[in-house]
């Protein structure tokens, strides 16, 4: 039980982590690198920087959130959890004003003798 709740919040905080690795790491290059010397390119540079920054920004709430729900899981955990449909009798209740009745009339019933003197052909 608690493996199941515990690797949502590791990988995503081991993605916040990375995110966030990959992040200093390229700002530091951007602002040790000439900006003179290198010209082309400079665009991808600062859309790979700002995409870090982004996933840093969206991966570390899913992780504040999944150890929330790690918290909550734990917490409420009980050992002596009973399946409620095998305590009661009948698994579905009745309809308020049922009639005992079980039977049902089939539907586009008509009249045994008709006067436009059909007859459908017997197979």
């Amino acid at each position: 039980m608690w493996l199941v709740l515990t690797v949502p919040s590791c990988v995503s905080a081991l993605w916040t982590f990375l995110w966030f690795v990959g992040f200093c790491f390229l700002a530091n290059q951007w602002a040790a690198t000439n900006p003179t010397l290198y010209t082309a390119g400079a665009d991808n540079a600062r859309a790979a920087i700002a995409f870090s920054f982004f996933s840093i920004l969206s991966w570390f709430p899913l992780a504040a959130l999944a150890y929330k729900r790690y918290r909550m899981g734990a917490e409420d955990f009980n050992t002596n959890y009973m399946d409620p449909n095998l305590a009661s009798a009948s698994p579905y209740s009745s309809y308020p004003d049922a009639v005992s009745d079980n039977y049902q009339r089939p539907p586009f019933t008509q009249n045994a003798e008709t006067d436009d003197g059909y007859k459908p052909p017997a197979y």
